[in-house]
């Protein structure tokens, strides 16, 4: 693959310097076959790791890769060599799937190295293919993360074919769709009111719905308006017809990240460190399961799947068949159970096997005792204390249980290795090590993902064992001992090599 002379007389590489003088990324597009989409220039196909380490030679940020003319092969297959390619030589390299979402690439896109996929057709610039495109990816929005994203398809705001409101909806919801899958940084949260009726409507949303306590004040901020203004309990708006609202909303008081925002009296927690945007990933949700039980009361807040309230345990654990084809992962208790809708949130479009069913038995089984008490909130119990009351010193004792007392200072410091190495492994050991994770929660300035591989927030962790580069050095070192068994530990919180 070599530049078009005429239109890059000056080839790739000097365009692409070009464009980050001014600060912006080079993008370029490419096709999983022989020939792209117009019939008139070369695919990738078969040439996947001669074409990236152009594209990485050339400084490319950006590569969409299009679906035309796979000569009769599978999506899997072409798209898996690419991304083998990426993984190789294109590791600085935004890979963008583009296979119309004909094979559901968000369920496996991600897992081969995708930064983002197209989850429909492509759109046309009116109400109804934007409409379409958006509740279809609805649908996916739970696969949508850092790192990994949706593709709706482009921005036909300006080309003309939709009103100004139509236009300042569409912006909107593609922005939404970004973050589709969680809060934003600080607990806060994005919404969208969109009214898709032809008449004026009021349009209001409920903090149940946007997961807030019901008792939660905030601070909405209008993004197309510029006003801010205080809401409790619930955000109402008059929009016009296909037009819409869109807010974000600051809780006043910071809520506990990743918990639900309540303590065992179902209040918010005015905690100082509460709200600095601490990641919480799988698994610190596995343990706050493991350390909590949640006592239903009005169902407001509490996660139907997620929470550990259905007789101490989380519903997505007693039927992860179901869990896995619901098309509503975060959904309170209340909506959950009103009417029978996480049923109706069911995807049984691919089929169901004897497993579903039987799990299904299971959970329906388990819910028919359930009553809502419509005057009491929910709450949390902490399982290592007498009184079910969370405190700081339980929860720093508790991440000791089962574990066996070693010296680290006599393993660091009395055997040989060069001063600075013995160091490191030291602040290794205690967690000191100033990665962007750390600096972010003291809201400090920092590089924000990780140098090696740009795709992930740098920690002690990634940086040491997760990351792909560091992987291939554990590797190397596993071929040089001569060793069969070497895992890495994925864990956030533990970076310790087993062997």
């Amino acid at each position: 693959m070599v530049p078009n002379k005429r239109t890059f007389p000056s080839g790739i590489k000097a365009l692409a310097d070009y464009v980050h003088a001014k600060g912006l990324k080079l993008g370029i597009y490419s096709d999983a076959g022989m020939q792209t989409c117009s019939n008139k220039m070369p695919g990738s196909l078969d040439h996947e790791e001669q074409d990236v380490k152009t594209f990485a030679s050339w400084g490319v940020d950006y590569l969409k890769y299009d679906n035309c003319n796979d000569a009769g092969r599978s999506v899997h297959e072409r798209y898996t060599r690419m991304s083998n390619a990426m993984k190789k030589y294109g590791q600085n390299i935004f890979f963008s799937l583009c296979e119309w979402g004909n094979e559901n690439p968000a369920t496996w896109a991600r897992g081969m190295g995708g930064n983002s996929w197209r989850t429909t057709g492509d759109i046309a610039d009116n109400w109804g293919s934007m409409t379409s495109r958006a509740d279809q990816n609805d649908k996916w929005a739970s696969y949508a993360g850092p790192g990994g994203w949706n593709d709706p398809d482009m921005l036909e705001v300006g080309n003309g074919g939709m009103s100004e409101a139509e236009y300042r909806s569409h912006f909107s919801i593609w922005a939404l769709a970004k973050v589709w899958a969680g809060p934003l940084s600080g607990n806060r949260k994005a919404v969208v009111l969109w009214n898709r009726q032809g008449y004026q409507a009021t349009i209001t949303a409920h903090w149940s719905n946007v997961g807030l306590p019901g008792s939660a004040s905030v601070t909405a901020r209008d993004l197309w308006a510029h006003s801010s203004f205080s809401a409790q309990g619930q955000l109402s708006a008059s929009v016009a017809p296909h037009d819409c609202k869109m807010y974000i909303l600051t809780p006043n008081l910071p809520l506990l990240s990743g918990c639900g925002g309540c303590g065992s009296n179902g209040k918010s927690w005015p905690k100082p460190w509460a709200g600095l945007g601490t990641p919480c990933d799988k698994n610190d949700r596995n343990i706050f399961t493991a350390t909590t039980k949640v006592m239903v009361g009005n169902g407001l807040w509490a996660s139907f799947w997620e929470s550990t309230w259905l007789d101490g345990l989380r519903p997505k654990d007693v039927a992860p068949k179901l869990y896995d084809i619901s098309r509503k992962k975060m959904c309170s208790v209340q909506k959950a159970l009103h009417n029978g809708y996480w049923i109706s949130q069911l995807d049984i479009s691919s089929g169901i096997s004897i497993d579903h069913i039987s799990q299904f038995a299971v959970l329906w089984e388990r819910l028919s005792h359930i009553q809502l008490n419509p005057g009491m909130e929910d709450s949390i119990s902490w399982k290592f204390s007498k009184d079910g009351q969370y405190s700081a010193a339980m929860a720093y004792s508790a991440q000791f249980l089962g574990l066996m007392d070693t010296d680290m200072n006599q393993i660091v410091w009395k055997n040989w290795a060069p001063p600075k190495c013995k160091f490191f492994t030291w602040l290794v050991i205690n967690n000191r090590i100033w990665t962007a994770d750390r600096l972010q929660r003291r809201g400090w300035p920092n590089c924000h993902l990780c140098p090696l591989c740009k795709q992930v927030q740098e920690s002690a962790a990634h940086l040491l064992f997760q990351c792909r580069f560091t992987v291939r050095v554990w590797g190397m070192l596993k071929s040089w001992l001569g060793l069969h068994d070497f895992e890495s530990v994925k864990a956030s919180g533990d970076t310790t090599p087993r062997i």
